[in-house]
């Protein structure tokens, strides 16, 4: 998989590996304009970036014989610029929620 961000190529594996919730990542991330790699506003960016990549990595990617959709979708320009335009840049959204814990206590009887 590829993104371009900053007239740079960047690479990762595609599906079920984590490289498309990475290149999200950075693609976010580039499109808040985090002026200094020091402080609150380059965490809080990063961070919201991580959880909306999540969000999608969660809903959509799996084993590729089973997804949806083409996991390249979500690397396009307008669905990245529409995702880092929902970012609040001063709250923090929720962390995404996951399933439930699975249970593999056995119980045996005898």
């Amino acid at each position: 998989m590829q993104l371009k961000v900053n007239g740079h190529a960047l690479y990762n594996l595609p599906p079920p590996t984590q490289g498309l919730a990475s290149l999200m990542i950075l693609g976010l991330f580039s499109r808040l304009e985090v002026a200094s790699a020091e402080g609150f506003d380059f965490v809080h960016a990063f961070g919201e970036a991580t959880k909306c990549a999540f969000r999608v990595r969660d809903r959509e990617i799996g084993d590729p014989a089973y997804m949806k959709c083409d996991p390249r979708t979500f690397l396009e320009s307008s669905l990245l610029d529409q995702m880092a335009g929902s970012i609040d840049r001063g709250q923090a959204a929720s962390w995404p929620e996951v399933g439930e814990m699975a249970n593999s206590m056995v119980r045996g009887g005898g």
